[in-house]
């Protein structure tokens, strides 16, 4: 929401019923307030839904949705538009966006650093529409998502959504030992079961990105990469991969 400063509200990875039911800071008055609400192209048809239902709640309510564009030049040129009118105090009151996916080649987004714009002052907390909201205190959310949107104890982002790796297999397979990335090496180096040994050393290349998490504490500003425990593994990593594509025969259906 805004406030008389021009502060923004910032919202990534969110489902809109929550978030906007927990955001309404208008109260009914014979003027009618506006809010904009900014989102992607994926999320625009439950925003506008959304948007409808609160303006049918509240007659004195009128809800603009704008939507990012996904042709590249004309996203790139609306994104540093945006840049400019929000560190100037300006720009639209509340962002429904998306968080880049992890390995994959994504449209370039609004926020590179969310937490950079949060410290500049630029956003306004959750805090106060949450408490009027009794989701947050009832509902059955993963409380624990909630710590990567603060910042100064205060809750700036809504992660309500996230995504992660399992290791899935058929019945009666071997089940994985060991509760860290060190622990499925070893495991995976002594085990006689061949599409386990090639799902594990394979596959721990492929989220390279994920093994020097968590590395930094935002909340604190702490830096908690250990960079001789983290290369200590990578050697060892990297040696066990070396050693099984030159000795193994891959196979054609792994069965996990």
């Amino acid at each position: 929401m805004r406030n008389n400063k021009g502060i923004r509200v910032l919202v990534i990875c969110v489902y809109l019923a929550l978030v906007m039911t927990g955001c309404m800071g208008e109260k009914h008055t014979d003027k009618k307030a506006t809010l904009t609400v900014l989102t992607e192209q994926a999320f625009e048809s439950t925003v506008q839904m959304r948007a409808s239902a609160m303006e049918d709640e509240n007659e004195n309510l009128d809800i603009q949705v704008e939507v990012l564009p996904l042709d590249m030049t004309i996203r790139e040129n609306e994104i540093q538009k945006l840049q400019i009118e929000i560190m100037a105090g300006k720009g639209p009151d509340l962002y429904v966006l998306t968080a880049p996916m992890e390995m994959s080649t994504v449209e370039p987004d609004l926020f590179d650093n969310p937490y950079q714009i949060i410290q500049s002052g630029a956003f306004a907390p959750l805090d106060s529409y949450m408490d009027e909201d009794s989701y947050w205190k009832e509902g059955s959310y993963k409380k624990e998502f909630l710590e990567v949107g603060k910042h100064g104890g205060k809750q700036y982002l809504l992660p309500l959504t996230c995504s992660y790796y399992v290791l899935a297999g058929i019945q009666d397979i071997d089940i994985l030992e060991g509760k860290s990335l060190g622990e499925w090496l070893e495991y995976a180096k002594l085990s006689e079961n061949l599409p386990l040994r090639q799902c594990i050393i394979e596959g721990l290349s492929q989220f390279g990105g994920r093994w020097f998490q968590p590395a930094v504490d935002y909340e604190t500003g702490q830096v908690r990469f250990d960079k001789e425990k983290w290369k200590q593994f990578g050697e060892t990593y990297f040696v066990a991969l070396k050693k099984f594509r030159q000795q193994e025969q891959y196979t054609e259906e792994p069965t996990y």
